[in-house]
């Protein structure tokens, strides 16, 4: 297994997670409430929503490996939105399951940045992928 592949796999089971526990638990639901709350987000009760099942649409994009550079292309704002929020809500109980710096949304960028490296010395190499 090549180190793109493992870095689609665990962007997508990450974004998969998020995305779920925002929906269907509560305690999570809240923190992400609170995030969009205090970081001034327009639209927070139809982000609220749109947010997660996005995130939710593309984990299973990634991990079924589906326009996976699209939708790397397309994480990017989403993290960067993160960043944002992380740096600008001081509210504890709106990072309940990570720290307030943005250190998640920071990696999430790095990793994507690692993907497209790979991808783009495997296409220069002619490397096969199986």
């Amino acid at each position: 297994m090549n180190f793109s592949k493992i870095i689609r796999i665990f962007l997508g089971i990450m974004f998969l997670m998020t995305g779920m526990m925002k929906l269907f638990l509560p305690f999570f639901g809240n923190a992400f409430l609170i995030q969009l709350t205090e970081a001034g987000i327009p639209m927070v009760e139809l982000n609220f929503w749109i947010i997660p099942i996005i995130e939710v649409i593309l984990g299973f994009m990634l991990l079924f490996n589906y326009q996976a550079k699209l939708t790397m292309i397309i994480i990017i704002p989403i993290m960067l939105v993160a960043t944002y929020v992380h740096i600008v809500v001081v509210n504890p109980a709106a990072f309940p399951a990570q720290p307030q710096f943005p250190i998640m949304p920071l990696m999430v960028l790095m990793m994507i940045g690692a993907y497209f490296f790979l991808q783009k010395r495997r296409e220069v190499t002619g490397e096969v992928i199986h």
